[in-house]
């Protein structure tokens, strides 16, 4: 089976720092968007670690990129 090596290496699962140094916004208000559908939902990795798909966050950024331009 062919696999794309470009989406493999995107979707990769990240942790709380991470997410927060690619997105700029805290763990809480990033919470309180998950809950209102305005930020990808975390995935759980095992009982106690959660994590992010590093493509949806991608996708989550471009979009307020694009938002952010058509303002003007």
């Amino acid at each position: 089976m062919f696999q794309d090596s470009n989406v493999v290496s995107q979707d990769r699962i990240v942790r709380e720092p991470e997410t927060k140094a690619v997105t700029g916004l805290s763990r809480t208000l990033r919470w309180r968007l998950e809950k209102e559908g305005k930020f990808p939902a975390r995935r759980r990795i095992s009982p106690r670690l959660t994590g992010w798909l590093m493509s949806e966050i991608q996708a989550w950024l471009e979009s307020r990129e694009k938002a952010g331009r058509e303002h003007f």
